[in-house]
C-alpha cells in the first residue's frame, strides 16, 4: 500500500508545482511585466536669451524644462546618469546631463534639465533664416537611459528608457516652448 500513497504523494505535489509555476509565470506577464514609464513634459521656457545681428548673427540661449517620470510598475526603478543630445535640423546643439535618480514603485519623480543652445551651431544651418521668418525654431532631444526595474524586490529587469522630445521655439518674447515626449523601452 505503501507505493500506491507515494504515487499519490508525488502526483499532487507535481500538480501543485504546476499550478504555482502557472500562476507566477501570468503574474509575471501581465501586472509584473514592466512598462515604459509616462512621461510628462511642463512648460519649459528660454532664458538668458541674446540675439545679435551686428557684426555678425549670433543666438545663445538657456533652456529649461521639467519631465516628470511617472513608473507604472509595480517595482520600483532607478536610473543611471545620461546625456540627452538636442538637435537642430540634424545637427547636435547642446548637451544636457541628467544625473541618476530613482522612480519609486507606482510612483513620480520630476526631472529639472537646463541647456545652454550653442547658438552659432543654430544660427549656420542652412534653414534657420526659413525657420526664423516662419516665427518657431524646432528642436529634437534624444536620451537612452539605462535603468533597472526591481520586481517583488528579488528580481532585477535591466532596460534602456529612450526618450524622444520635439521642441518648438517661439523666435520672439515671451520665447514660448512647446514641447511632447515620447518613451520606449529597449530589453
Amino acid at each position: 500500500m505503501a507505493p500506491k500513497s507515494l504515487k499519490i504523494c508525488s502526483a499532487v505535489l507535481l500538480l501543485l508545482i504546476v499550478l504555482i509555476a502557472a500562476v507566477f509565470l501570468t503574474l509575471f506577464l501581465t501586472i509584473l511585466k514592466p512598462r515604459p514609464p509616462e512621461i510628462t513634459t511642463h512648460p519649459a521656457n528660454l532664458h538668458n536669451v541674446t540675439f545679435g545681428v551686428f557684426p555678425t548673427l549670433t543666438l545663445n540661449a538657456t533652456l529649461n524644462f521639467t519631465i516628470t517620470v511617472r513608473n507604472p510598475n509595480h517595482g520600483d526603478c532607478a536610473y543611471d546618469g545620461s546625456v540627452a543630445v538636442v538637435y537642430y535640423r540634424g545637427s547636435p546643439v547642446a548637451e544636457i546631463p541628467l544625473g541618476p535618480g530613482a522612480v519609486p514603485a507606482r510612483g513620480r519623480h520630476d526631472v529639472v534639465a537646463l541647456a545652454d543652445l550653442s547658438g552659432d551651431r543654430v544660427v549656420n544651418s542652412p534653414g534657420f533664416s526659413a525657420d526664423y521668418g516662419a516665427g518657431r525654431l524646432n528642436f529634437t532631444s534624444v536620451a537612452n537611459m539605462p535603468a533597472r526595474v526591481r520586481v517583488l524586490k528579488a528580481f532585477k529587469i535591466h532596460l534602456t528608457v529612450v526618450i524622444d522630445c520635439e521642441l518648438s521655439v517661439l523666435v520672439s518674447p515671451p520665447y514660448d516652448v512647446r514641447s511632447t515626449c515620447t518613451s520606449k523601452l529597449k530589453f
